[in-house]
């Protein structure tokens, strides 16, 4: 079964990883150096109005490179969720696409829906001027459903049930 999703999500998911440990990176080295800053300035025993403005400047510093991490991650697990989502959107559509199959339901070469196919034979579809006549009625509906659904949209729903299909709108047509 190929792909219907689209995209490349093993690299939406490399960009995640690559994403999380550039923000992991980026607090260890910040930690870091903010450890070795206090250190410094403690053995030097450094003081005075130079050592506080110095002290405020790199603890907004280090508030800054936090904050950096911080969108790193959210963007990585904001691409992570994404990559996820697209992943079990093309597995449930694998399985409908197997279900529909073992059911005897004809599906495309590329999974795709059979747009513009008729249940109609064809000496009865009408030309393409008017198709505004037809209805595209769903696949694998129940009959009931399938009226119900032909009888919101003022049309005649497809009496075989065949995936999405042109059928009369109007009667006597």
């Amino acid at each position: 079964m190929g792909s219907r999703i689209g995209g490349d999500i093993e690299g939406l998911w490399a960009l995640r990883d690559h994403l999380t440990g550039v923000a992991n990176d980026i607090l260890d080295s910040s930690d870091h150096l903010h450890r070795q800053v206090d250190r410094l300035a403690g053995d030097a025993s450094w003081s005075g109005d130079a050592a506080d403005d110095f002290k405020a400047t790199w603890d907004r510093d280090v508030g800054a490179a936090v904050g950096v991490a911080d969108t790193y991650n959210s963007v990585g697990t904001i691409v992570g969720t994404l990559a996820d989502t697209l992943h079990n959107l093309e597995v449930q559509l694998d399985g409908a696409e197997a279900t529909a199959r073992k059911a005897d339901v004809p599906v495309p070469a590329n999974g795709g829906p059979m747009i513009g196919r008729s249940c109609l034979p064809s000496s009865q579809v009408l030309s393409a001027p008017h198709q505004e006549d037809f209805d595209l009625t769903g696949c694998g509906l129940s009959l009931p459903r399938r009226v119900a659904i032909a009888a919101r949209r003022g049309s005649k729903p497809c009496p075989s049930g065949c995936s999405p299909t042109l059928v009369p709108a109007r009667s006597g047509v």
